[in-house]
């Protein structure tokens, strides 16, 4: 019986994680949109002082950026989880 639900858990683990990375991706989609419209004048400004390569890798280094502060949180509460769940 003991692991029937071990079963059940763990595919439930993966649905969960699944799902988190899933909305973790539509967050800093999101987050870089707002980034993004909200420094309109200043990419223009970029854009006029000939910096057009630049801008990308400066948003590709923003999301990069947001995606490990997001993913080391994530990695920290699951191992608080694991840790909780051994000691009781």
């Amino acid at each position: 019986m003991s692991t029937g639900l071990n079963y059940i858990f763990s595919r439930y683990i993966v649905i969960a994680l699944a799902l988190s990375l899933f909305t973790g991706g539509l967050i800093i989609s999101n987050v870089q949109i707002t980034f993004t419209t909200q420094r309109l004048r200043d990419i223009g400004i970029m854009k006029a002082i000939g910096l057009v390569e630049e801008i990308g890798s400066f948003l590709s280094g923003e999301a990069v950026i947001l995606t490990i502060i997001g993913c080391s949180l994530d990695v920290v509460l699951v191992l608080q989880y694991i840790w909780f769940q051994s000691k009781f």
